[in-house]
């Protein structure tokens, strides 16, 4: 009913479509939500910025110093402002959003150096930086929302640095080895179980490059081979939720019944722990409702399940972010 303990906007990855339809419904908002991202900046020459933001107060221009010892410039935030102001840019013509794009890319180009990965976690600027390794779900998720966001920007020279560096992020992870096929199932990472599962079938389905395909059935098969869940990790909604997408990632690109088997096997196990008095729990036994816990994502896939299994004449977009 209320922000939580603190007001803070923190931006979550939409797809594309899920803008259009917001802005079909209130155009007027969707602009100034875009516009409002511009909050995040903390430094508005080199763009460092914090994936938290103030939701009530409007930062001053020019900014505080002070406001460099509190960033938080995570790779995945950066491609939900490019994405919004892409799709700004392509309603209103405005040219401020291609000039906001073009600041935040020379950001993350500035951010590859050697020793920290092809897209670091955080930038070298950030005043809580990571070991020096590189994040392949954040350079995919860069990546792809570059490739699927150029077309916003067609003609532009914007809308070629989103195409060139995308596909040049994208090329990076596929030159990578593919992942084990001894992978354990993991469900309990920050959030329940983030998205970046989905985001290998996803690119497959943008590229049409076979190393995500190969990829996104070695990650899905330890999950679609499970019997029983293991009653160590925590399971929250967003953890079923995720994992049914990702069983009907494969099934939609492989077309085989084990992968449907196995979607509606984790699909009984969510609605025999979380279904309650009419409602889903984010979690066995939890009495209020977060959003974190992902029980949206969860009821998404069961609507995508059961339009699969009742091979219903619509079409249910799988839920390539997790949220």
């Amino acid at each position: 009913d209320a922000p939580g303990g603190r007001d803070v906007h923190h931006l979550l990855c939409s797809p594309l479509e899920f803008w259009q339809w917001a802005y079909e419904l209130n155009p007027d908002a969707v602009i100034r939500q875009c516009s409002g991202l511009i909050n995040h900046i903390h430094d508005l020459e080199t763009f460092v910025f914090n994936r938290h933001a103030d939701i009530s107060r409007v930062l001053p221009e020019p900014r505080p110093e002070a406001l460099l010892r509190s960033t938080l410039d995570f790779a995945n935030s950066a491609s939900r402002f490019l994405r919004l102001w892409a799709f700004a840019y392509s309603k209103t013509g405005d040219e401020t959003y291609l000039e906001w794009c073009d600041k935040l890319l020379d950001h993350l180009e500035w951010s590859r150096i050697d020793g920290d990965g092809p897209l670091p976690v955080l930038s070298n600027r950030s005043y809580r930086p990571l070991p020096d390794r590189p994040s392949w779900s954040n350079t995919m998720l860069v990546g792809v929302s570059l490739i699927e966001c150029a077309p916003l920007l067609a003609g532009t020279a914007t809308g070629d640095r989103f195409r060139t560096f995308g596909a040049d992020l994208i090329e990076l992870v596929a030159a990578q080895e593919l992942p084990s096929e001894d992978r354990p199932a993991v469900f309990h990472t920050g959030r329940g179980m983030g998205g970046g599962k989905t985001h290998w079938a996803h690119v497959y389905r943008v590229t049409g490059n076979p190393y995500f395909r190969e990829a996104a059935r070695r990650i899905a098969e330890p999950y679609r081979r499970l019997e029983t869940l293991p009653k160590d990790q925590p399971m929250r909604a967003q953890s079923y939720g995720v994992t049914i997408n990702l069983m009907l990632d494969m099934h939609e690109l492989e077309d085989h019944a084990m992968w449907l088997e196995a979607a509606e096997r984790y699909a009984r196990w969510a609605i025999e722990a979380l279904w309650h008095d009419g409602l889903f729990r984010g979690m066995p036994g939890l009495w209020y409702q977060d959003s974190h816990m992902g029980t949206a994502t969860l009821v998404h896939a069961l609507v995508r399940l059961h339009a699969a299994t009742e091979k219903l004449d619509i079409a249910v977009p799988p839920n390539v972010y997790g949220f």
